[in-house]
């Protein structure tokens, strides 16, 4: 099916054309459909494309899909042939086809064979991905002050779309660092795992690109498949993660960590401990506060080691750490942890600040669970940074 741009020029699907005296189909699958394409080829592409619409003929750009090579050399030549930018041209080929899984690569490499201007990249206008989000909140309200925040909405850059427009939104802004806080908006089913990976590989993939550094919040849950452990983790110790939101954490932290390994673009993971605010609290902390200011049962999990424990940290903490860490300019793994406390101790806290008559059972789990707090001595060394907040003095906050 051919999808029109312009009256003349459209794209589509080689094996869906045919030799036509309505049209000329112009072949790009000599292209490949990632890094690497030369200039002169796309430049004979874009000529060819070009000088049939200078000559009032209907030209059909056609690629293996009709999504990424035959869009992206239509933009150029569409480009050339309105004297537009090529985002601009490029804006046109999505809107009017539809298609938004054009490759970053490819449509950088048309770009630069035709000779478009880049836009420039600035160090201190940082992108916000997930800006909705708690963590998204409190960074953006205490970002630095000469740090210029970009946080588009689902509406203008939706990850799930491909990566051109997230690409396009950082040319036309001129990012030069992304913080990537985003994640679905339910976390622990199957599906949401498969959306984690294709959200950060667009970004990576945009990252990669335009050679921009990255923070990327990963979870202590890669260590969650330790059962029967009580232990505080440092980052030397091999993940074992468990569960969906194990799993999730560690195959994002896995392909991240390879894209690093090309030794193109900085990459920073931060291993978080689970974060509380005056805004916002994990789930079971949401769960034992409204039961204690109920005066109800409060139903815990008791597993064959006891009652869960977990590391947990302030969010004012978490950013200092983050903001620490971003001034240094480095790269690699490192644990962001907290206090760990036991589910049992949360909720005698939390009974005792709200004055609840509440009290509390233990629900038998006939397994095991990991207990891990994740070690920051790493980042400790390297920054100097230290927590200033307890779950005992500063859950008053949210409560």
């Amino acid at each position: 099916m051919i999808r029109w741009i312009t009256d003349n020029l459209g794209t589509a699907p080689f094996l869906q054309t045919e030799e036509s005296d309505e049209y000329c189909r112009v072949d790009v699958r000599s292209m490949v459909d990632r890094s690497g394409n030369s200039a002169k080829e796309i430049k004979v592409a874009v000529d060819t494309v070009l000088s049939g619409l200078k000559q009032g003929e209907r030209v059909v750009v056609c690629c293996d899909h009709g999504i990424s090579r035959s869009n992206a050399v239509a933009a150029g030549a569409l480009s050339l042939l309105e004297n537009l930018g090529y985002y601009d041209a490029l804006r046109i080929v999505i809107n009017k086809t539809g298609e938004k899984e054009i490759r970053v690569e490819v449509a950088i490499a048309v770009m630069n064979a035709i000779g478009s201007k880049e836009m420039k990249l600035d160090e201190n206008n940082w992108l916000i991905l997930g800006g909705d989000g708690n963590i998204g909140k409190v960074v953006k309200n205490n970002a630095p002050s000469d740090k210029a925040i970009f946080s588009p909405d689902k509406n203008e850059v939706n990850l799930l779309d491909g990566s051109i427009l997230l690409d396009m939104y950082i040319k036309e802004n001129g990012i030069g660092r992304v913080l990537y806080f985003s994640s679905p908006y339910v976390t622990n089913i199957n599906t949401s795992l498969g959306e984690s990976i294709v959200m950060l590989k667009n970004v990576l993939d945009v990252c990669l690109s335009n050679i921009l550094p990255v923070l990327i919040v990963s979870r202590w849950e890669v260590f969650s498949g330790y059962k029967g452990r009580e232990e505080v983790f440092h980052e030397d110790v091999e993940c074992r993660p468990d569960g969906v939101l194990g799993y999730t954490a560690f195959l994002c932290e896995e392909m991240a960590l390879q894209y690093l390994k090309r030794d193109t673009f900085p990459v920073l993971i931060l291993r978080s401990a689970l974060l509380y605010g005056k805004d916002f609290a994990p789930n079971f902390v949401k769960y034992i506060s409204s039961k204690a200011k109920s005066d109800e049962e409060i139903k815990l999990h008791k597993y064959e080691n006891g009652y869960a424990k977990i590391d947990i940290l302030h969010i004012d903490d978490w950013v200092s750490a983050c903001f620490s860490l971003l001034k240094k300019n480095v790269s690699g793994v490192f644990h962001v942890g907290g206090e760990v406390i036991s589910l049992h101790d949360v909720a005698t806290t939390i009974i005792k600040m709200t004055d609840s008559k509440s009290t509390i059972q233990g629900i038998e789990i006939n397994e095991e669970v990991a207990c891990i707090g994740l070690g920051s001595s790493k980042l400790r060394s390297i920054t100097g940074w230290q927590t200033t907040k307890t779950f005992s003095d500063d859950i008053g906050g949210y409560l």
